[in-house]
Order: C-alpha cells, then sequence, then structure tokens
C-alpha cells in the first residue's frame, strides 16, 4: 500500500514510513533445523536466520540472541530507548500524534513471547503504512543450494532411466528362463500345516529336499502332513500351537531355535474366516481373526526375523487373500485383517530394503476364493474356484524366483489397476457382472 493518508480509528496519519517487524523464533532443541525467514521489499529487507537477527530498518527490537524473549521490548528510534508502552514503537516520536493509550493492568514489557508478538503486531498495525511485500520466502531446515537443485534434476533423470531399464528387463524376461534359487536344505517353518493350503505347501518343500518345522493347532491334521512329508525323504518336526496366542508362538519359537535350529524360510500361513454380515460376526470371532490372520504372523516374523537379519539371509512368505486388495460384503472382518496383512508384508519389506538387508526376500501369495472347505459354497460368475495344487505352484514359483506379490489368478493386478481408473459406477456394475457367492450368516445380530 503507498505512502499517504491512512485513516485507523478516526485518527490521520502523514508521512509515515514503512516498518518491518521481525520476529524472534525460539528454537527449543538444537538439533532440529533452524528456520531461515527472509523478507524482500523495495529498499528493505528483514532477515532472521538462525537465532540472529539482522535487520536495515528504521527501527529494531531491543535484545539479542541471547537474551530471553521475555526481557525484549520495542525500542523508539527516535530517542533510542525502550519503548515505556506497548505498542509505542514507530509511534511515541511522531509529531502531531496523541500517545498512546495506558490499558489498566498492563506493563510496559512483554510478559511472555505470545504478548511480545501481540504488541508488535499491533503497532505495525496501527501505525505504519506497509509497502506491499515483493517477496516472502519462509524455509524451515537446510537451505536448498544450486548443487542440490542440480542433484534432484540429476535425480530425476536417474530415474526416467531406471524405469525404462525396467520395463526393458520385463519384456526381455518374457523370452528368457527366470533363474530360481534352490530350496535342498533349508530349514522351513510352515505354520496352518495340518490342512489345505498349508499341508500342500509342506508337500512341495519335501520334495525339494527341504527340512520342515510344521505347526498347527490340530495335533491330528499336522500329524499326517509330517508322515506324508517323511514318505518323500524329509525331515519333519511337529508342534501344536495356537496361532492366536503369543505366549505359544513365543514358547515354541524358543524350542526349535534351540533343538533344531535357524529357521531360513517362514510361511506364515494360518488363517481362519467367518462369513457373516458385520453385525452378525460375534466380538470373539472379530477377534479371533485378527488375532490369526495378522497378529499371529507379526509374532512368529518377530521370533525368527532377527537371526535372519544378523546372517542377511532368509525368506518371509505371507499367505495373505484376494480379499486385502478388493473388498467382498459379509466378509467385513476378514476383509480388513487381510488388508493388514497385505499392508504388513509390503511394510516390512520396504523395511528391510531400507535397513540394507537385501538378502531377506519377502513374498505375498493373494489367490481369490479356493476349494478348502472354509467358505461354503462359493461361485463367481466371471473367473472360477481354484483348486489348492494350483494355487501352491503359484506360491512356490514366487519363492523360488523371488517375487513380492504372487496373485492367483494372475488377472488380478489388472483388476488393481481398472479399480484406480473406473468411475465408481463402472466399478459397481462390474461388480454384479463378477457375482460372487457364498453361504454367510445374515441378520442375526450379535450378542457379543
Amino acid at each position: 500500500m503507498p505512502s499517504g493518508n491512512v485513516t485507523t480509528k478516526g485518527r490521520t496519519m502523514r508521512g509515515l514510513h514503512t516498518a518491518i517487524v521481525c520476529v524472534f523464533l525460539s528454537q527449543e532443541g538444537r538439533k532440529r533445523p533452524k528456520p531461515h525467514i527472509s523478507v524482500s521489499m523495495p529498499g528493505k529487507s528483514c532477515q532472521l536466520q538462525d537465532e540472529h537477527v539482522s535487520a536495515r530498518t528504521d527501527w529494531s527490537a531491543d535484545c539479542s540472541s541471547s537474551a530471553p524473549l521475555t526481557q525484549c521490548q520495542p525500542r523508539d528510534t527516535s530517542t533510542g530507548t525502550p519503548g515505556a508502552q506497548r505498542g509505542t514503537a514507530g509511534r511515541s516520536s511522531r509529531p502531531g500524534l496523541p500517545p498512546p493509550p495506558v490499558r489498566a493492568g498492563r506493563g510496559g514489557s512483554c510478559e511472555n513471547g505470545r504478548e511480545q508478538r501481540r504488541a508488535l503486531g499491533r503497532a505495525a498495525g496501527k501505525s505504519a503504512t506497509r509497502v506491499p511485500l515483493k517477496e516472502i520466502k519462509v524455509q524451515f531446515g537446510p537451505q536448498r543450494s544450486s548443487g542440490k537443485t542440480m542433484n534432484l534434476f540429476l535425480e530425476l533423470l536417474l530415474f526416467l532411466a531406471t524405469l525404462l531399464y525396467s520395463y526393458l528387463e520385463a519384456f526381455v524376461k518374457l523370452f528368457v528362463p527366470v533363474r530360481r534359487k534352490s530350496l535342498s536344505g533349508e530349514l522351513v517353518l510352515i505354520t496352518g500345516a495340518g490342512h489345505g493350503v498349508g499341508r500342500a505347501t509342506a508337500l512341495e518343500f519335501a520334495k525339494r529336499q527341504s527340512r520342515l518345522v510344521l505347526w498347527d493347532i490340530n495335533k491330528h491334521g499336522v500329524e499326517e502332513t509330517a508322515a506324508e512329508c517323511q514318505k518323500l525323504g524329509a525331515t519333519v518336526q511337529t508342534f501344536v500351537v495356537d496361532c492366536s496366542k503369543r505366549e505359544e508362538i513365543y514358547s515354541a519359537a524358543d524350542k526349535v531355535k534351540k533343538e533344531i535350529g535357524d529357521v531360513t524360510i517362514l510361511v506364515n500361513n494360518a488363517g481362519v474366516i467367518t462369513a457373516a454380515d458385520f453385525l452378525s460376526t460375534q466380538d470373539h470371532q472379530i477377534e479371533r481373526m485378527f488375532e490369526v490372520n495378522i497378529l499371529g504372523h507379526m509374532w512368529t516374523t518377530r521370533a525368527f526375523l532377527p537371526v535372519m537379519m544378523n546372517n542377511n539371509y532368509g525368506h518371509i512368505v505371507t499367505v495373505a487373500s484376494a480379499a486385502g486388495h478388493f473388498v467382498i460384503p459379509f466378509m467385513v472382518a476378514y476383509c480388513s485383517s487381510k488388508f493388514a496383512a497385505v499392508g504388513f508384508h509390503k511394510a516390512l519389506t520396504e523395511e528391510l530394503s531400507a535397513l540394507g538387508k537385501d538378502g531377506i526376500k519377502t513374498t505375498c501369495l493373494c489367490p481369490v476364493f479356493i476349494n478348502t472347505g472354509f467358505v461354503k459354497n462359493p461361485t463367481v460368475r466371471l473367473g472360477k474356484i481354484l483348486e489348492i495344487e494350483e494355487v501352491v505352484e503359484a506360491l512356490m514359483e514366487g519363492i523360488v524366483t523371488n517375487q513380492k506379490m504372487v496373485f492367483v489368478p494372475s488377472n488380478q493386478s489388472v483388476g488393481l489397476l481398472l479399480e484406480r481408473v473406473f468411475p465408481e459406477r463402472a466399478l459397481n456394475l462390474l461388480r454384479k457382472m463378477t457375482d460372487v457367492k457364498f453361504d454367510a450368516v445374515i441378520g442375526q445380530r450379535s450378542t457379543q
């Protein structure tokens, strides 16, 4: 706003020049990045860097970088002494202006930092004609130099080159066989090994001469799996473990480490499901789904990951579900637990990479409905119900080739893309076309 006549509460002020207020920013910790504030305008500037202030103006605050903020007072430039009243800066020396009113109960100095800022703000707002700012820059943290800007540009070029190389590599892999690692001699622990996908996975590892440690809550089921694996020549140890109980997991893990050895491949397969609408699902059923489907994965991983990290070698497999990417009605709690399992896998993968533990691999299995009997009478209009053997075949391929995410069927990745680009109305129509059906409890309100 140009210099001239400014009317404030009935008073007219003439010939008043620019006032610039530099506000001290206190820093509680020296470890945090120090603030840097610069304000530029025609002929005037105010800079604050670290805890020191330089102000090229007609007045300044009477305080230093070492003085507490509560001792700062505005300075009257005409006399060179601190103002005796709050809000006197830039006003007390002007001829023809009445002295500012003294408010009862208010002292001349600022009692704290907040009062100081308010006083200076009122002084600047009432007594100064402001010049429009040309440029205001506020930066918290270290200042960026031109060299860092250049580094950012180079990193962007590197990203584009890496993107092109990755697409080219993926194209070449379509025609060149992927390198597969050997599983012979690996100590493999599988949870939920008494039936279904867990049992079939154990048999596949047995065929590859791996040593097996099998956990399941069902003693009879896990012993049957062990007998079948021993027929294939594998060394097998079994434990009856309830994967919803942290104490049992840690206790069994200690026995495995002391009596058998260090686990190199961990397959978190144990899982439970309840098909019902949300209000019909009982509290203990919700708790158990989360305890087994996600918390159990965390406890087993915490038990065996430290040795893997010390050796920078190992493989953690998370058996999740397509329900960890796509929602299904009448499986609210189950979908929520599987979303958590997928998130756990992704976050753990990123953390291991950040820690430089590139020798520890991770794989997440996400199949659609499997014919295991957990969900009664599942049917889909588009697609099919999977058999256990084809799911385990895809899982083993993902393990030996170190794939991070294994979708069964693989076209689920296309579905994820469509979910992000299609409008909601089109997605709703697509879900109706898919027509997923299964037996579920509906309308029976939980008694908790």
